[in-house]
């Protein structure tokens, strides 16, 4: 470790576009960041990736290179093997699969030189109405959320990648996006380590070396509604002190609403730092990183805080050689494996939550029915389901968020040999969604997708056939596909409760080939 220390130890940044400018290369040697954080922006393919980091590695000595890899829709690099979310992975039931698809993600990311992911979630989805988290969970019940976020830490790390618990201490029970405000966890003390926390102490336990800090508010910790991410008694109190947490701490991005409407970049990257953080995360704007770093530097002259400084500088350290450590991995991966063993875990996850009275039919058309967000993954899906079933007409109908359109032609098309396939995405939040569900709701050859959380069945809770996939991921759909094609039993159970509908931990176990 270099004794000497600089205000860039203390910082993890983004920036923009798939190769390094001659500015970027100017800041970086400037401000020698500790660590850099890739977006999908930064990613063009394969050879450009392996690229911009061998020359991120070249300007920085040993950098901490982070993205954000869950699974299921938070993905940043389309040609890696694409895993099932988080409540996918907690829906198939068995802790085991949260290894192995975190061990499918860590090979890959490893191989292109990536050595810190930014997951598990360990947020507790409790809450319906949470507008962020959702299927980026496990589900409901803290301890399941707790041992499959054990087991894709443990599956991260054998395969030579750090994994990051995020965003403590839990993000689950909220209706407000962090991005946009400050979320208020109103809980009793008692209450949060019984649910919101019980996962991190897991986590802690299981050797998790990292963890991100949200922006949240937790009157139960500090009454004074600061975000946790800013707050000393939340990252030195509780997490360092009570969880006896020793390994390095980073910030959500402080660019994010819930701060940066509070406090400019300069007073939050340095408070952070006073609280406890080792790193403070700046995603996207080259002048405020400047700011951060200009802050930090005056603070360093202050004789506590660059004694703090040091203690940190050495946490980082540890964190590299742990890095280090990692037995070099010189195989290629297997693709076609990976993505067949990705598959497997996404059959298990697909949830049968109603399956009534679909008629038995010879059928020669397929409507096909989506809100325009996820239209890219559904050309995906169509083209495969052309591919099986190639006499199939297929008819599709983008919902947006509007009036229905074709709402006539819909019904004239939906003959009795006709099958609609309604896909639904946070459903509660859209009016055409809701207006589609209540109209085909009662209709027996209508099959709804939700493709993020089961909770679209609220809207109508008396759907006659209603299947929760979790995430429009590549696998995701395939594994649909072949259920939908094939004689395979959907084994899927619900991670989260749906009020009226079905208790935590219900699945119809059956076929549901329609073609």
């Amino acid at each position: 470790m270099s004794s000497r220390i600089c205000a860039g130890d203390f910082m993890m940044v983004g920036f923009q576009g798939t190769h390094i400018s001659r500015s970027l290369r100017g800041f970086l040697e400037d401000v020698k960041p500790a660590g850099i954080i890739l977006f999908k922006r930064n990613v063009e393919n394969r050879e450009g990736l392996t690229r911009l980091i061998h020359e991120l590695n070249f300007i920085l000595s040993d950098p901490l290179i982070a993205i954000d890899e869950e699974g299921g829709d938070v993905s940043r690099i389309d040609f890696i093997t694409p895993i099932i979310s988080h409540m996918g992975l907690g829906a198939t039931g068995d802790p085991k699969v949260a290894y192995k698809a975190a061990s499918i993600i860590g090979r890959e990311l490893r191989l292109l030189g990536i050595n810190i992911d930014l997951a598990p979630v360990l947020d507790v989805n409790v809450n319906p109405e949470n507008p962020i988290i959702g299927s980026r969970s496990f589900g409901e019940d803290p301890e399941k959320v707790a041992i499959f976020g054990e087991n894709f830490i443990k599956g991260l790390l054998d395969s030579g990648v750090i994994p990051v618990a995020k965003h403590f201490p839990g993000h689950g029970d909220t209706s407000v996006d962090s991005h946009y405000d400050l979320p208020v966890i109103p809980h009793s003390y008692e209450r949060l380590l019984r649910v919101e926390v019980f996962p991190f102490i897991k986590a802690v336990k299981a050797g998790c070396p990292m963890i991100m800090v949200g922006h949240l508010a937790v009157p139960a910790i500090d009454e004074g509604l600061k975000p946790a991410s800013l707050s000393e008694k939340v990252i030195n109190g509780f997490l360092r002190g009570f969880l006896s947490f020793n390994g390095v701490v980073i910030t959500d991005d402080l660019e994010m609403k819930a701060v940066a409407e509070r406090y400019d970049i300069a007073q939050a990257s340095v408070k952070a730092l006073e609280s406890g953080a080792d790193l403070v995360l700046i995603c996207h704007t080259r002048r405020l990183q400047e700011e951060a770093y200009n802050a930090i530097d005056n603070a360093l002259k202050d004789s506590n805080f660059y004694k703090k400084a040091i203690i940190k500088k050495k946490r980082i350290a540890e964190l590299k050689s742990k890095i280090k450590s990692f037995k070099p991995e010189y195989k290629m991966v297997d693709t076609k494996l990976a993505y067949h063993e990705s598959l497997e875990i996404a059959k298990k996850s697909i949830t049968v939550v109603k399956w009534e009275r679909l008629k038995q039919l010879s059928c020669k058309r397929c409507l096909i029915l989506y809100p325009m967000e996820i239209k890219g993954k559904m050309s995906y899906f169509i083209e495969r389901l052309h591919n099986v079933r190639k006499t199939l007409e297929i008819i599709v109908f983008p919902i947006d968020d509007g009036k229905i359109k074709s709402k006539d032609l819909v019904e004239k098309l939906f003959t009795t040999e006709t099958l609609c396939i309604i896909f639904t995405k946070k459903a509660e939040r859209s009016v055409a969604q809701k207006e589609v569900i209540m109209w085909l709701g009662k209709r027996e050859n209508a099959v709804f997708v939700s493709v993020n959380t089961p909770y679209d069945i609220r809207v109508n809770p008396n759907i006659k056939n209603f299947v929760a996939i979790y995430s429009t991921s590549r696998v995701t759909l395939d594994a649909l596909l072949k259920l939908l094609t094939e004689d395979i039993e959907a084994l899927g159970t619900l991670p989260v409760t749906i009020s009226g509908v079905a208790e935590r931990g219900y699945g119809i176990k059956t076929s549901i080939k329609v073609f």
